[in-house]
């Protein structure tokens, strides 16, 4: 039998030798550092594993279950270098608890098991991890990984200071686990879902005022996630805002600091309402959606009653600055129009402390005042330099050039890439619309995301989702997930430095040895690169924090 322990940017697929050994790593205070050990035995077999550590109440261990891809990526994409494709179309992602502490191995075949530390509770200096493998029947000693020195270094990780949303779909959690929406137990799951996302840097919440008007198809609806309750009178409207109260509280208990106010607008053409269901003489109904115009008298009256009520309670809630308001997603060019008619009706009602802000890559919206706080896309985010609170965001059209994405067959060094590169463009927000989007595009269809990765052979698996739903009505992190959220920690790093050396000094260090600025497009195309300066900024932190303490 064959064990090695690899790093976290190395993808373990069946028969190829994942390569080099990991012997030595430094992590920093605070931080979490992933790894694997992968193994390769000489036939089938199950096995039992134990840590051995002098920290072994730091480290968890999970299994890595591989997914397939109904569509891996656009055909235009096929030929272009910066991919890593799977022999046989599955990819390893799904990172499960191993409760039992049993992993099982093919003949002849690499799986690999996924170790996190984290250096939360632990003091400095230099500690060892190492598996043991047991027969799981006799409990004898099979084999054993080499030990990975892991020195902790006495330095502490700055907190985050990037707003990172990545939109939470609650519709998918109902139909997912056959619970209706805002029940108690509907409650617990989303709590759960929630403290996974902040436990992986996300410290915004988009938040369904009324049931998002987001990939859904014309003429049909999502099943409603409405957390204001509007009542119609013959004279107007009555609003209770208790399920909006407890939906703050609880995702403030877990950590979320900001809160994204959901599209009061259909996403590209802002030309209908979003689904506002409102009791009626004593029934529910269907007051507005794609059936009402964007600008249509009664919308407008509607929202001229309730925004300002809605800022109200945010306002006591103590939110208040730390929220924004989306108008309508992704709004095209031609459609500026309707946008400003939109802009101007909502921003009429928000005072100083609130701000508008859209995913968007025309920049004439940001430059006419339609928009506080654009979020250029990627691919488009040069023409925005010049914007005072720079936003960005990628999804499924951000795959030519090198972008930085999260897609299954791209290698996960271009994942944590993203990290570096919002440091160097000085990114204050990212966007992903994709948390847990378990239905076909359109949301024609519910799926299973553990058998149909790509939204219906529509988006490249690995766009809509980054979690995984567990049996006990938990969120399961993937291999993709832990990847992009140790690009968060790459960012707090280099921020970290920042404090200490100036803001250049850091970017020459990253741009040490290269003859080119790093963009979004280019940048080295290699995972060691992305760990060597990782590890070259924590020996930065450590000696610079040494001679401040002096």
């Amino acid at each position: 039998m064959i064990i090695k322990n690899i790093n976290s940017l190395t993808r373990v697929f069946g028969k190829t030798d994942p390569g080099g050994e990991l012997l030595f790593a430094t992590m920093l205070l605070n931080d979490l550092y992933n790894y694997q050990v992968a193994i390769c035995p000489e036939n089938d077999m199950f096995l039992k594993f134990m840590i051995e550590s002098d920290i072994d109440e730091a480290v968890t261990v999970r299994n890595i279950f591989s997914v397939p891809s109904e569509f891996e990526i656009y055909s235009d994409a096929e030929t272009e270098t910066g991919y890593e494709f799977s022999p046989d179309k599955t990819y390893p992602d799904v990172l499960s608890p191993a409760e039992n502490h049993v992993v099982f191995a093919k003949k002849d075949a690499w799986c690999s098991l996924w170790i996190s530390i984290d250096s939360s509770n632990l003091l400095p200096g230099r500690h060892y991890i190492r598996l043991i493998f047991l027969n799981p029947q006799t409990h004898e000693k099979v084999a054993e990984s080499e030990k990975l020195e892991l020195e902790v270094l006495p330095v502490v990780l700055d907190p985050q200071t990037l707003i990172y949303t990545n939109w939470l779909h609650c519709d998918c959690l109902s139909h997912y686990y056959n619970e209706p929406v805002f029940s108690e137990k509907f409650w617990e799951i989303l709590e759960s879902y929630i403290k996974t996302a902040v436990d992986h840097g996300m410290n915004m919440l988009l938040t369904p005022i009324f049931t998002p008007p987001l990939d859904t198809a014309a003429g049909t609806e999502r099943l409603t996630v409405q957390l204001v309750v509007v009542k119609k009178k013959e004279d107007g409207y009555l609003f209770d805002f208790d399920k909006l109260g407890r939906w703050i509280d609880t995702a403030k208990r877990c950590g979320i600091e900001y809160f994204e106010i959901s599209h009061l607008f259909t996403q590209w053409g802002v030309t209908s309402c979003p689904k506002i269901v409102a009791e009626v003489n004593g029934e529910e109904r269907r007051i507005f959606g794609w059936d009402t115009e964007a600008d249509s008298p009664e919308y407008t009256s509607f929202l001229n009653m309730f925004l300002p009520e809605l800022t109200d309670f945010l306002r006591k809630k103590g939110v208040a600055g730390n929220t924004y308001f989306h108008i309508s997603d992704e709004p095209a060019a031609q459609f500026i129009e309707r946008y400003r008619f939109a802009s101007d009706l909502i921003k009429k009602h928000l005072g100083a402390e609130f701000r508008t802000f859209d995913a968007l890559s025309d920049y004439e919206f940001y430059e006419n005042g339609l928009v506080e706080t654009p979020i250029p896309s990627t691919s488009a985010i040069e023409a925005f330099r010049n914007v005072k609170e720079l936003w960005t965001y990628y999804c499924c059209a951000q795959y030519h050039n090198g972008l930085s994405n999260r897609f299954f067959c791209m290698p996960s060094f271009r994942n944590r890439m993203i990290g570096v590169q919002l440091y160097i463009y000085n990114v204050k927000g990212f966007l992903h619309w994709g948390y847990n989007f378990y239905n076909t595009q359109n949301s024609f269809e519910k799926i299973n995301p553990y058998l149909v990765t790509a939204a219906g052979a529509t988006f490249p698996s690995g766009d809509a989702f980054v979690v995984y739903p567990a049996s006990n009505g938990s969120a399961i992190s993937s291999l993709r997930f832990e990847v992009f959220a140790d690009a968060l920690r790459d960012l707090r790093a280099l921020q970290t430095l920042e404090k200490f050396l100036g803001r250049e000094t850091v970017l020459q260090t990253i741009h040490e040895g290269l003859d080119y600025k790093i963009t979004m497009s280019k940048y080295p195309q290699n995972g060691e690169w992305l760990l060597s300066l990782r590890a070259k900024i924590n020996s930065f932190l450590e000696k610079t924090a040494e001679t401040s303490s002096k």
